[in-house]
């Protein structure tokens, strides 16, 4: 992506070069950040509250859950991005990472669903396909539609082309 500037304003707009992936990082709410933090940050202060109390085997048995739960929920969590590929997005959380063909996608649509998915925002974006939905939480939800639907029309076209060229073929050496 390049930055550009708009003439109408003096904001910079993104161009999207079609060799180049688009990367959207997830929005992030932070009533979210305090609820997955919470759990880390009591079992430490009830753990230096046990070490004060000089009961020093529970407080670090604590300090290792904390830690355990900290390093776990950041393995699911970080980073939380969306790719928009040639013939994919890539939807990647933490150690999660799935791929959804471009051309399997029919819409996507703003949504606030409390529905699970890799997504770190109640403000979301709802990818249909062919099998089911899924659940996003991109930063700019405009743009990400924008382009996941222009990159998936494109990706139908082509694939379109694709079959339409491979019946021709086909025809043609029956005859």
């Amino acid at each position: 992506m390049q930055p550009a500037m708009s003439s109408q304003q003096h904001t910079p707009i993104q161009v999207a070069k079609p060799d180049r992936p688009l990367v959207y990082e997830s929005a992030v709410d932070m009533w979210l950040l305090f609820l997955v933090f919470l759990g880390p940050a009591v079992a430490t202060v009830f753990g230096g509250y046990a070490f004060w109390k000089g009961n020093a085997g529970d407080a670090s048995t604590l300090f290792l859950i904390a830690a355990a739960a900290l390093a776990v929920t950041l393995a699911f969590m970080m980073p939380c991005r969306y790719t928009i590929l040639k013939d994919s997005l890539s939807i990647r959380c933490g150690v999660i990472v799935y791929q959804i063909p471009l051309a399997d996608i029919d819409g996507a649509t703003l949504s606030a669903t409390l529905l699970s998915g890799p997504a770190l925002s109640l403000k979301r974006v709802e990818i249909r396909t062919k099998r089911k939905s899924h659940i996003v939480s991109p930063k700019d939800r405009a743009a990400f539609i924008e382009h996941l639907l222009a990159a998936a029309g494109e990706a139908k076209r082509q694939e379109d082309s694709k079959q339409s060229g491979h019946r021709t073929r086909l025809t043609a050496r029956r005859v």
